[in-house]
């Protein structure tokens, strides 16, 4: 984790780690704190015996928010990223406080996001 301020986590798509933010993460610093991880199975993260699920791989991001003592974060997450953002969202936790999906559909989750909608 880099920065100060409100908390942002990047998540990227399938594939790719941390790495895929480097500008988005550069022009965040200067606002807050910014946490990027290699999803499980890609970079430099375990790469242990599949299946991997969304559920699976949410486990590490939110152990790592977790850690840090960090929660009502935001969540960014790109395609794969994006899945797992949802996972994070609709998990019985205070880890996210909002949330943002690039180019995903995830529609098997989308009856556990609603039920987690939090009035304005």
């Amino acid at each position: 984790m880099e920065g100060t301020g409100p908390t942002v986590l990047l998540l990227a798509g399938l594939g790719y780690g941390g790495w895929y933010w480097r500008h988005v993460r550069a022009r965040l610093l200067p606002h807050c704190s910014v946490v990027t991880v290699d999803n499980c199975g890609s970079d430099g993260s375990e790469k242990p015996a599949g299946p991997y699920t969304t559920a699976l791989l949410a486990e590490d991001p939110a152990a790592v928010l977790d850690a840090l003592g960090r929660f009502s974060t935001t969540v960014v997450g790109r395609s794969l990223g994006g899945l797992i953002a949802q996972e994070l969202a609709v998990a019985p936790s205070d880890l996210v406080g909002c949330g943002s999906q690039t180019r995903m559909s995830a529609p098997q989750l989308e009856s556990q996001w609603s039920s987690r909608r939090r009035p304005p």
